[in-house]
C-alpha cells in the first residue's frame, strides 16, 4: 500500500462535506471511524461541556499513524 496515494472515497470534498454536516448537526450515529469524524466529536464535546479533550493515536511502528 502506498501511504502517499490519495484515497478519494475517504477524503473527497463530497465525503468531507457529508461528515461536516453530521458533525455540525451533532447527528453522528454509528459512523465508521474517520479522522475528521473523531476530531469533530472532540470539538463538539469541547464546545458543549467546556472540558478539554485529547485524542490518543496509537499503533505499531509503520502502521500508518501519520
Amino acid at each position: 500500500m502506498n501511504p502517499y496515494r490519495a484515497i478519494d472515497k475517504l477524503f473527497s470534498n463530497g465525503a468531507l462535506e457529508k461528515l461536516r454536516e453530521k458533525i455540525m448537526a451533532n447527528k453522528l450515529g454509528k459512523e465508521a471511524p474517520h479522522v475528521y469524524l473523531i476530531a469533530g466529536k472532540a470539538y463538539i464535546s469541547l464546545k458543549e461541556s467546556g472540558i478539554k479533550q485529547a485524542i490518543v493515536i496509537s499503533g505499531e511502528s509503520g502502521a500508518g499513524k501519520t
